[in-house]
């Protein structure tokens, strides 16, 4: 470890397009319909590939398909390099998992984070497509709850960087202490949220509950036809009405975003294992 090299972001690059190979031959051989989402979704309309200046993929899938997902048994083989991760495998890994969607890792590498305790390696984010109320009223209330329970998550398991010995400083500690020992309540309560309201039986969806809320919100036809898209030399799965998502998620999706804007979201470093 002492002798440990960070992974260029040229060659994370070449792990995370690994990971979606696998993650898609998976769902192939499984008949499991899942589509690119957030920035990878946009990477492969505008660039045919990842965002320049991006560092991860993000993966959609209907609710039924995601819980099929999570039972199949080639995701949780004992010692493969590519191993699903959720609060079902929290103590498989003897981890701290917060997150109430899964996680497909490459279990030969490992990660260092700057904002957030986790550890994870090279990884895929794997969201639900999940029903909402389709009365607004309903759902503006629905999205409180969630937004009380996120932020409660969020308030322990991201670092503070802030090293002031102030009396403040010292009771925002206690405070964060205090909601990262209860992690486990805020993020159970997330999921039982995300599950709340059928994928069948909901006119209105939610593409994971985690990331932007109620801006997340598309009529569920959205996600009844696909078509295949270029990312990185590779055709994949993509909603048929991609235009209407990425419109909806980021405006004028065609136009790059000023420069000052132009990097990673996540901010960590990989190394081989």
């Amino acid at each position: 470890m002492e002798n440990k090299q960070i992974i260029q972001p040229d060659e994370v690059k070449i792990i995370l397009i690994r990971l979606l190979e696998y993650f898609d031959t998976v769902c192939k051989k499984n008949n499991i319909q899942y589509s690119l989402g957030y920035g990878t979704l946009l990477g492969a309309a505008r660039h045919g590939g990842f965002i320049p200046w991006d560092d991860d993929i993000d993966v959609m899938l209907p609710e039924p398909d995601y819980k099929r997902l999570l039972e199949l048994p080639e995701l949780r083989q004992q010692d493969a390099q590519f191993q699903l991760h959720t609060i079902a495998t929290e103590k498989h890994f003897c981890e701290i998992y917060p997150y109430p969607f899964a996680k497909l890792v490459d279990e030969k590498t490992y990660g260092e984070y700057m904002r957030t305790k986790d550890k994870f390696g090279a990884y895929i984010d794997i969201f639900p497509v999940v029903g909402v109320p389709d009365d607004t009223k309903k759902r503006e209330q629905f999205f409180r709850e969630f937004e009380k329970n996120k932020l409660s998550l969020a308030i322990g398991y991201r670092i503070d960087r802030d090293r002031k010995n102030t009396f403040i400083q010292k009771l925002r500690n206690i405070r964060r202490n205090y909601y990262w020992r209860h992690y486990q309540v805020f993020r159970e309560k997330l999921v039982e949220n995300m599950f709340m309201y059928s994928f069948e039986g909901s006119k209105m969806v939610n593409v994971s509950y985690w990331n932007f809320g109620e801006r997340e919100v598309f009529p569920k036809e959205l996600f009844s036809e696909y078509i295949s898209l270029p990312f990185e030399g590779k055709m994949y799965p993509c909603i048929k009405r991609y235009d209407d998502y990425l419109t909806q998620m980021y405006g004028d999706w065609h136009k790059l975003p000023p420069e000052s804007s132009r990097t990673p979201r996540h901010e960590y470093l990989l190394f081989y294992r």
